[in-house]
């Protein structure tokens, strides 16, 4: 488990991550960019939990990241909360089943 910034250069990644949670930044390019940034340290098939899911710029993120990253969606399910406001607890959850793509 990471515990901090994923962006910080400083903390170590491990390799083979079948879970990926991600509740940072929500912006959309902040979501996108982590999504892609992690990929490397994903393993071929992985969950993606993706917190927040109701606020707008986050699925901003996440399609910018199906663009970029080398996945295939296998499944997913969108879990929404009552409201898109991240002043509000509980903005929903995507639950998504990734495989990695080979070139």
């Amino acid at each position: 488990m990471i515990e901090g910034d994923c962006m910080d250069p400083d903390i170590a990644h491990p390799t083979g991550v079948n879970v990926f949670l991600y509740d940072g930044r929500h912006s959309s390019p902040a979501t996108r960019d982590a999504l892609v940034t992690y990929t490397p340290y994903m393993a071929d098939r992985f969950v993606l939990l993706l917190d927040d899911w109701s606020v707008p710029a986050v699925k901003i993120g996440y399609a910018g990241a199906l663009k970029r990253a080398p996945w295939s969606v296998e499944w997913q399910v969108e879990l929404p909360g009552d409201h898109g406001d991240l002043d509000q607890w509980y903005c929903g959850l995507l639950v998504a089943l990734i495989s990695k793509v080979t070139s």
